[in-house]
């Protein structure tokens, strides 16, 4: 709206005339135009509710009208504030323009309830209905108790309460509150009760250890966004993965192996663990390691090569050692997982650039493994002990001699458990096969669909399992579960997923 000077001025003097009621003055109508003014309709911006120290969503907007039914322009409309609110007006006093319109804002609302701005142009008047509400100027959160959970599950200190206040530090009621949290909680929002409290509750905590934090604010106010933390810690602080190839579903009831037995016997365990198809070595190896079948690492045989499938893939020890976890594997020097060793892409495809090899049969491979967790350092721990695969195909799944393999493989295992020593307590084990054996292709192989090759053992032991068996379980979860174990959140892509029933 425009304010007429009647003679040049100063810049300074100018810019006070702007703000200043004398601005009113100097910006006049004929009275011969204020008494033409039939009426003053209103525009837009009746109804509004404005929050103390904050200025109007809309402007107050008036149109005055002649007595032939056109618009007036140029005469004067005076705005005043009314009733139980105050507050400063942008323009008390302006000019029509062409249309016939005056508007002025309410700037820094005072006051608290119900009241009016009134437009008056001569005789005619209109007035505005508003309420001025309480604004909040702070929000907090009760303290939480400071307890840590376990990453994807409810947290113990599940409960989050915030206060909102006022500016003179009173509550403010029927104030809706907005959560947000990484993870998943019961209520995005909440109106604040009489005492100024809004609450909800986490439910479940991300995959990822840290501070499952929660946020809240108010729309409109995102300057009072605050956070609280929920802290969540992993699992165990070390991770052992053991592969006893070609171990068989049966070969607990069958064979009594003590430490597999007693790892059973106090840890969570599935009796039939489902591997993949084809349920060869290589292919499910790469699948246990990588999360994913062997439709989508590409490999389908136990002559292991580079396939361009790898490149879309994020193996368990390469997202380890990017989460900043020291890792290694042992394997033979035997059998079809030595060739990583000669096929270089194919090693750091799947993440494997800490490798050692070593012996023919898994004593050599669990020696080297127990040598390297009585150190510091590793963080996660891969072992290869392929005797019972052995003892298989050379006499067969159902022989003594594969019985007296399972066993030995046992002992094998007995070295690893022993190496853990004092950290044992903050270690979780995995012990699982890649496959059984002696299904549809004869007593001497494996691979086919058959429940004897494609069903196998799973085993987590450690402090935090909770014991019992497992309903179901696959070895595509035994990346995501090592990972999630380790304070890590499995890539979206695997197709298994973590154990957390097998958790408390």
């Amino acid at each position: 709206m425009r304010c007429r000077l009647r003679a040049p001025v100063a810049l300074a003097t100018l810019a006070v005339s702007l703000l200043a009621p004398a601005c009113a003055d100097r910006a006049t109508a004929p009275p011969e135009l204020e008494l033409a003014v039939a009426r003053l309709e209103v525009v837009s911006g009746d109804g509004q509710q404005v929050w103390t120290g904050r200025r109007a969503a809309e402007p107050f907007v008036v149109r005055a009208v002649g007595r032939d039914g056109r618009p007036v322009s140029g005469t004067m409309v005076r705005f005043t504030v009314e009733g139980a609110v105050g507050g400063v007006l942008s323009q008390p006093m302006t000019l029509t323009d062409d249309n016939g319109l005056a508007e002025t804002y309410l700037l820094d609302a005072a006051g608290r309830g119900e009241g009016r701005i009134r437009a008056r142009a001569g005789d005619a008047s209109a007035t505005f209905d508003l309420s001025v509400m309480r604004a909040p100027a702070l929000i907090t959160f009760t303290p939480g108790t400071g307890e840590a959970g376990l990453p994807g599950f409810p947290h113990p200190d599940s409960v989050v309460e915030a206060l909102v206040r006022d500016r003179e530090g009173e509550p403010v009621p029927g104030m809706v509150v907005w959560f947000a949290a990484f993870g998943e909680i019961s209520a995005y929002n909440d109106t604040t009760d009489m005492q100024g409290h809004a609450r909800t509750i986490l439910r479940r905590t991300p995959l990822l250890a840290g501070n499952a934090s929660v946020y809240a604010f108010i729309l409109g106010f995102n300057e009072l966004t605050v956070s609280t933390p929920r802290p969540t810690v992993p699992v165990a602080r070390k991770v052992v993965l053991v592969s006893i190839d070609g171990l068989r579903a049966d070969v607990l009831s069958r064979y009594h192996p003590p430490r597999l037995e007693r790892l059973a016997g106090e840890g969570a365990w599935a009796e039939a663990a489902e591997t993949v198809f084809p349920s060869l070595t290589v292919p499910a190896h790469l699948s246990l390691l990588a999360g994913v079948s062997p439709e989508r690492h590409g490999v389908f045989s136990d002559r292991i090569r580079l396939t361009p499938q790898m490149a879309e893939i994020e193996p368990l020890f390469r997202r380890a050692r990017r989460g900043g976890r020291a890792a290694a594997a042992f394997l033979t020097e035997t059998g079809p997982l030595a060739a990583f060793r000669e096929v270089l892409e194919c090693r750091l495809a799947f993440g494997l650039d800490s490798l050692a090899l070593s012996g023919t049969d898994g004593g050599a491979s669990a020696a080297l493994a127990a040598s390297a967790l009585a150190g510091a350092g590793l963080d996660l721990v891969f072992v290869h002990i392929p005797d019972p695969d052995q003892a298989g195909h050379a006499y067969g799944w159902n022989s003594n001699e594969y019985g007296r393999a399972v066993l030995r493989a046992d002992t094998h295992l007995g070295l690893i458990l022993d190496a853990l020593g004092s950290a044992a307590d903050s270690t979780l084990v995995i012990v699982t096969s890649d496959h059984g054996g002696g299904g549809a292709y004869g007593p001497y192989l494996h691979g086919s669909n058959a429940p004897a090759d494609r069903i196998a053992p799973f085993v987590l032991w450690g402090r935090r399992v909770r014991p019992g068996r497992l309903d179901a379980a696959s070895i595509l979860d035994l990346a995501p579960t090592a990972l999630w174990a380790l304070g890590m959140a499995p890539p979206a892509h695997y197709e298994g997923k973590p154990l957390l029933s097998a958790f408390r």
